[in-house]
C-alpha cells in the first residue's frame, strides 16, 4: 500500500515522468488482475463447498460437514479481506491509470492532427504538381515553334524575338497565357514570372 501511494506522490510531483508511469502503471494493474483472478478462482471454490453443506443438510440430511463450518468461515472472512484490500489497491492505482490514459489520449488526438495536416498538405501539393506538368504542357508546343521561328529569323545571333512575323508570335503567347489563366485563375503571379 505504501509504495502505491508514494508512487502517486511522486507522480503528481512529476518525479515518475520520466521512467514512464504509464507502462509501470500497466504492468501493476496485469499484476493485480492475477490477483483478483485468483482471488475469483478462490470464490468459486468456497462457493461450491458451500453448495455441498447445504446438499448435506437438505438433500442427504446428514451433518457430516459439520466439522467443516468453521474453517470454511475462517476461509471466506479471510478471503474478504483480500477483496477488500485488492479494492483499496486497484482505487489507489486510479488515479495514476486515468493520467496514463489521459496522456495516451492526447498523445492520439496529436498524431491524427499531424496526419490530417500532412493529408492537406500532400494534396495541395498534388494539385500544384497537376498544375505545373498542365502549364508547361501547354507553353511547350509555343517554345518550340518559337524557337523555331526565333532561329530562322537570327539564325546567326541565335537570340528569340519578342514577335514573330506579323506579330504571330506574340498573339500565340498572350492566347497561351489567357488558356492557363482559365485552367487556373489564380496562376497570375506565375504567369507574370513567365512573361
Amino acid at each position: 500500500h505504501d509504495s502505491i501511494r508514494a508512487e502517486l506522490i511522486a507522480y503528481h510531483r512529476g518525479i515518475s515522468r520520466s521512467s514512464g508511469p504509464g507502462t509501470m502503471y500497466a504492468k501493476q494493474l496485469e499484476q493485480k488482475s492475477v490477483h483478483i483472478d485468483e482471488l475469483h478462482r478462490l470464490l468459486n471454490t468456497y462457493k461450491n463447498q458451500v453448495q455441498e453443506l447445504h446438499r448435506d443438510i437438505t438433500i442427504r440430511r446428514s451433518s457430516a460437514g459439520a466439522n467443516k463450518t468453521s474453517a470454511l468461515t475462517k476461509n471466506c472472512e479471510e478471503l474478504m479481506e483480500a477483496i477488500t484490500t485488492a479494492t483499496t489497491e486497484l482505487k489507489q492505482l486510479q488515479p495514476l491509470l486515468e493520467n496514463s490514459w489521459k496522456e495516451t489520449l492526447n498523445s492520439v488526438v496529436k498524431q491524427q492532427e499531424r496526419y490530417k495536416d500532412r493529408m492537406s498538405v500532400v494534396e495541395k501539393m498534388r494539385n500544384e504538381t497537376q498544375y505545373l506538368i498542365t502549364l508547361v504542357k501547354q507553353l511547350t508546343p509555343f517554345i518550340h515553334n518559337y524557337k523555331a521561328v526565333s532561329d530562322k529569323l537570327h539564325p546567326k545571333l541565335g537570340t528569340s524575338s519578342s514577335s514573330g512575323p506579323d506579330g504571330q508570335s506574340l498573339d500565340n503567347m498572350n492566347q497561351i497565357i489567357q488558356t492557363i489563366k482559365e485552367i487556373q485563375p489564380d496562376s497570375g503571379q506565375r504567369i507574370a514570372a513567365i512573361e
